[in-house]
């Protein structure tokens, strides 16, 4: 009984010390208890608690890790071993811990917020919403799991999703990450003047938040004040962030300074390190190297290899023989392009021993300083004449106007929300008469149907690959679309293409005007103010009556 007694007092002497932040009399309280009781298992976890706190990772490890020898069934010990996982970068280690934790102990707060953070790390935004919103529903109120789910609505697009979390969050608990997460979301929606006040409460909580000055740089450029945004964007490059490099290059290509542009927009980033011919081979500086073999990887969409495809026959001059990765659906479309030796798919891991330097697509215009007045000419692609003779019966209609759409990109994109107008903004166009109206979008928004009886020829639905889709656009008078990769592919084959061009264009269409200097075919219709695309389509819907204003009527 005295022994009992004695125990319990060291153990309430040391949480009182261990809550108060008296550390080192709390370690002592908790030595003298492991001392006096070598499988108290608590005292161990209190021990490694406090090393955990302390910042020594490796201690708090091996103390927590004895806990859970003594007793497999403390929820508390594995919900901190999860944290020290966490903090070294182990996430699926944390995952796990968490995940027993949690099994343990369903009510244990800190499990529960470490396991909705973890499966956010491993890109699960999915589990951590659904974690995170069970967790609320049964009464937890932490500002951290707040923002966990603000962070993870933002991954999944539900940009006011995140923004209601995280201003709960932020209610809480002011947070510089939080403010951050919360300006990211306040930029997909257009609100540059909340984003701005947001990145300026992060750094007034951190002034070295990389990412909160990357975001102002772009809140800055959303609302119109370019040099203010190159300003951000440095700072955020000076504090390490790789998107502001990107960012940064974006801006200054978009304003047509291709020559201070360049340096930055083909920087190296995380996602490029991760490549694993960048761990392997040599990136090919653009100078000659006869006999080297050069693989050339489509980093980015279609839409960007189509548009820097163009430079492949000017790097073969410069090597020994160029391999070209190719993007899915997009093999035989790359067969008629000049200076490539072989195609593989890009789906299919290369084996890097066969070369000996590599590019990725996007920085051929980098390695080549491409300015303005250098830029190849198209076209540069070609449809291939059997596709076109098995297309031309579906083509052949009775209006003599034909016309392509694609109204969404990509979902995944994060700029799509911008760019994607939807098929019911096109409708107004079906008031111009003699047109025969061809379906060319792919993807979840290929289910989209007209409203107001638009006949819509789905043509798509025959559609096996890029090829194919070449093809067909070599058959129509011309293409209506959103900036997305069907754009580029017109361009890259020299056919008329009309793009609806959002306010914040994508870099290579520039601030201003009609054309543009990468594919002379292309006419840019420009967006007046954010996600307004109403004036956009009665423009173009005026620009068809024009072109089609002699042909005759239907009877």
């Amino acid at each position: 009984m005295e022994f009992t007694t004695q125990l319990n007092q060291l153990m309430a002497e040391g949480v009182a010390h261990h809550l108060a932040g008296r550390f080192a009399e709390a370690v002592e309280r908790y030595s003298w208890a492991v001392e006096t009781a070598p499988e108290y298992g608590e005292a161990w976890r209190l021990l490694g608690i406090v090393a955990l706190q302390s910042g020594d990772n490796p201690a708090a490890r091996s103390l927590l890790e004895r806990a859970v020898r003594i007793d497999d069934n403390d929820a508390a010990a594995h919900s901190a071993l999860g944290s020290v996982n966490e903090s070294e970068g182990m996430l699926e280690a944390a995952y796990g811990m968490y995940t027993k934790a949690h099994t343990l102990e369903p009510a244990d707060e800190a499990a529960v917020i470490g396991l909705a953070r973890a499966a956010l790390g491993l890109e699960r935004p999915t589990e951590a919403i659904a974690i995170a919103e069970a967790a609320i529903a049964r009464g937890v109120t932490d500002a951290g799991l707040l923002r966990v789910l603000g962070a993870a609505r933002l991954r999944l697009c539900d940009y006011a999703g995140g923004v209601e979390a995280l201003l709960a969050a932020l209610r809480m608990q002011p947070h510089a990450d939080a403010f951050a997460n919360l300006a990211a979301a306040y930029v997909r929606l257009y609100c540059f003047d909340e984003a701005i006040a947001a990145c300026n409460q992060a750094i007034a909580l951190d002034a070295a938040h990389a990412e909160a000055n990357n975001t102002l740089g772009s809140a800055r450029a959303g609302a119109g004040s370019f040099a203010a945004a190159a300003a951000a964007y440095e700072r955020a490059i000076a504090l390490g962030s790789d998107e502001a490099q990107v960012n940064l290059g974006t801006l200054r290509l978009r304003a047509g300074d291709y020559r201070g542009g360049w340096p930055h927009f083909g920087a190296n980033n995380d996602e490029r390190r991760a490549n694993p011919a960048f761990a392997a081979l040599p990136m090919w500086d653009g100078a000659a190297a006869p006999g080297q073999r050069l693989l050339v990887w489509p980093e980015q969409g279609v839409g960007d290899t189509i548009q820097m495809a163009r430079f492949l026959p000017r790097a073969r001059g410069l090597v020994g023989s160029l391999t070209l990765a190719c993007p899915p659906g997009t093999l035989d479309l790359f067969r008629t392009v000049e200076g490539v030796d072989a195609l593989i798919d890009a789906n299919e891991h290369p084996r890097l021993d066969d070369f000996d330097v590599w590019l990725p697509t996007i920085r051929l215009p980098v390695v080549f300083d491409v300015s303005l007045d250098s830029i190849p000419a198209a076209p540069y692609l070609r449809a291939d004449p059997e596709r076109i003779a098995r297309f031309r019966s579906r083509l052949t209609v009775r209006q003599q106007f034909r016309v392509g759409l694609v109204w969404s990109g990509n979902p995944s994109h994060q700029r799509d929300a911008l760019r994607s107008c939807g098929l019911a903004a096109l409708e107004p166009l079906y008031a111009v008469p003699n047109i025969a109206w061809f379906a060319l979008q792919q993807g979840t928004a290929r289910a989209q149907q007209p409203r107001n009886g638009m006949v819509l020829i789905p043509i798509n639905a025959a559609v096996r690959d890029f090829a194919d889709t070449a093809a067909i656009l070599d058959q129509l008078d011309v293409l209506i679309a959103v900036d997305t990769s069907v754009a580029h592919l017109a361009g890259a084959l020299g056919r008329a293409a009309w793009l609806l061009i959002p306010k914040q264009p994508d870099w290579r269409w520039q601030l201003a005007g009609e054309s543009s200097p990468w594919y002379p075919t292309l006419r840019l219709f420009r967006q007046g103010d954010d996600g307004e695309w109403a004036p956009v389509v009665a423009a173009i819907a005026a620009a068809l009556r024009e072109r089609t204003a002699n042909l005759p009527e239907l009877r």
